[in-house]
């Protein structure tokens, strides 16, 4: 027999799903804005240019945003996957001569909110079952 929808609710009102609902809230807003100061910080080029820059980066980003204030799992799922395509751009620019603060607050913010999202959607689908 399956639980009231109020218990459900509430078993994701924890304290443990509500720290890391924040994680990964911080992780996605700093890596939209460490995208922005990457952008800013391109010099040989326009402002305008330097503004479509910054939203090709965040459109992975910000398709999923509605999602993951919705607690949706789905779209957390997807979003991991999104999140390594990032860190894995990161590592490379950090390869590279030229390293910078940013390349590595990337590297902080797309391995955090992998990390925080696979263990949200860990602790959800234990908690579901």
């Amino acid at each position: 027999m399956k639980k009231p929808a109020s218990d459900e609710e509430n078993s994701f009102e924890q304290p443990s799903f509500v720290f890391i609902f924040q994680t990964i809230l911080i992780c996605f807003y700093g890596l939209i804005f460490t995208f922005f100061l990457s952008s800013l910080f391109v010099t040989p080029i326009s402002v305008f240019s330097k503004i479509i820059i910054w939203i090709i980066q965040i459109i992975p980003l910000l398709a999923f945003s509605f999602g993951v204030h919705a607690k949706h799992l789905r779209s957390m799922i997807w979003l991991s996957f999104i999140s390594l395509i990032y860190c894995m751009q990161a590592v490379l620019s950090v390869l590279e001569e030229k390293k910078g603060i940013l390349d590595i607050a990337e590297i902080f913010f797309s391995s955090g909110l992998f990390l925080s999202l696979i263990l949200y959607i860990a602790n959800r689908q234990r908690s579901l079952k």
